[in-house]
């Protein structure tokens, strides 16, 4: 899974959580396992402040600044079927004027 995160008014944010819950199907890899420094499409991988892994959903803590930065993760399907996710959120912890909700769709594993 890959993640980008930016602000639209050159701006800098602290204190940003980004939340990805996770579609029914899918799981998260273990990241102590190492899985992602292998994989080459995760060069330009940024690191996180924090990371909260949990059964349903990932969580990463953040600054977003006006430069784009992503961050990845590796998820597993358990399941097969349609499956509805619901978008992506970040918002800042300590001002809730600043938040963003993106990419909400479908997942199909067959």
């Amino acid at each position: 899974m890959k993640i980008t995160v930016g602000t639209t008014d050159r701006s800098s944010v602290d204190n940003v959580v980004i939340t990805d819950v996770l579609p029914a199907g899918l799981e998260l890899e273990n990241p102590r396992l190492g899985g992602l420094s292998t994989m080459a499409w995760a060069k330009d991988a940024a690191v996180a402040q924090y990371y909260d892994y949990r059964d349903d959903r990932m969580n990463l803590f953040v600054r977003a600044e006006a430069t784009e930065r992503s961050y990845y993760y590796i998820v597993r399907a358990v399941s097969l079927g349609r499956f509805r996710m619901g978008p992506v959120g970040a918002d800042a912890m300590y001002n809730d004027d600043v938040h963003s909700y993106h990419g909400r769709g479908l997942l199909v594993v067959r």
